[in-house]
């Protein structure tokens, strides 16, 4: 059964990784580059500018810092688990090919146990 506490889990989880997707997208980019050139523009009103300067400065930086660490540490435990399924996948393939040469050295010994019977017999 699915708890509140784990559906909330969830859907922060899937929030965080959303935003610090977007963030690391070019119009991200682009749009708090436009937002930071509007406080430069000679003809805005003060009080505009100002607040401007307040939301670049003090409010995008209050809530993007806590979203890009918990987006960061969402994706880092993705990657985390790739890397173990990745880890258990290369050990059962290494596994096999050990496998498979022990089979080729005991047919290479029978082999070589078959041909020197018959350098024996010439």
């Amino acid at each position: 059964m699915v708890t509140f506490k784990h559906w909330v889990n969830r859907f922060n989880e899937k929030l965080a990784l959303y935003g610090t997707q977007m963030f690391g997208t070019m119009w991200a980019f682009y749009l708090f580059f436009v937002w930071g050139l509007l406080g430069m523009l000679p003809f805005l009103p003060v009080g505009f500018k100002g607040i401007v300067l307040l939301v670049s400065s003090a409010w995008i930086q209050l809530w993007a810092l806590p979203l890009l660490a918990v987006g960061n540490a969402v994706l880092n435990k993705t990657s985390e688990r790739r890397a173990k399924q990745d880890h258990e996948t290369l050990k059962a393939q290494f596994q096999e090919l050990r496998d498979l040469q022990m089979d080729n050295d005991k047919i290479l010994s029978q082999l070589d146990r078959i041909e020197a019977h018959l350098n024996k017999q010439k």
